[in-house]
């Protein structure tokens, strides 16, 4: 069988709009929501994985609850018409306090993925919508983040500058060398850093790279031993 149009994927927890023809073969079973005929003059929620209420949709702002089983995950895929790009997003719980909230845009089928932990008393978002273009967002999670910082060069979308050395198992800098990474953490306002460091180095950061904020700091003393210090 041979379906023509757009659809979301409901066996996809990511909510994936499948566009063009889609064929499905023999004994195969597929659930998918036809999203032909959604709305072009205003955003709005196509379809969320959850109990979905308070729903408010106009030409600016879209907003809406949504609650489920705890433990698990909440997906919603937005749709907006023509020249309308996703500006903000907000995510709030029953206590007005931040949630942790991840975005994807996608301009070849514009829409807009959010994604949470579910919460049982429900979790509001918030979408501010503008005619200014945003590129296509690369696929997000709440799950954690690798970055692996050796001679293969898995950390390039990351990495800013480096004056360093570099080793199959990581990089290393030294006297005025430095490695500066950059993190998108906008999505992630409760996020957390690990890092693996040895020997001596100084940690510091920046939200221009122009004004840097010392961290932490571990020097050798006279005798080569080291002395660790940070605030």
């Amino acid at each position: 069988m041979q379906l023509q149009g757009s659809y979301i994927d409901l066996f996809d927890d990511r909510l994936q709009v499948v566009t063009g023809m889609t064929e499905m073969q023999p004994r195969t079973t597929a659930m998918l929501y036809d999203i032909n005929d959604r709305d072009t003059s205003k955003p709005e929620v196509l379809f969320a994985s959850g109990n979905l209420t308070d729903v408010v949709e106009d030409a600016v702002d879209t907003a809406y609850t949504l609650a489920g089983t705890p433990n698990s995950r909440a997906s919603a895929r937005l749709g907006a018409p023509a020249g309308l790009y996703p500006e903000t997003v907000t995510a709030t719980n029953a206590a007005n306090e931040p949630v942790t909230v991840s975005t994807e845009w996608e301009n070849g089928s514009r829409t807009l993925l959010i994604r949470h932990d579910h919460l049982k008393q429900g979790v509001k978002i918030h979408v501010r919508w503008s005619t200014t273009p945003v590129p296509d967002s690369a696929p997000a999670d709440l799950a954690e983040k690798r970055v692996e910082t050796n001679q293969k060069d898995r950390d390039a979308d990351y990495k800013v500058r480096y004056n360093g050395g570099q080793h199959p198992d990581f990089r290393y800098t030294d006297l005025d060398q430095e490695l500066v990474y950059k993190f998108d953490t906008r999505q992630y306002p409760q996020a957390s850093l690990l890092l693996e460091i040895a020997n001596n180095y100084v940690i510091s950061v920046s939200g221009d790279d122009s004004s840097w904020t010392e961290l932490f700091r571990a020097d050798l003393d006279a005798n080569g031993e080291p002395v660790v210090g940070g605030r």
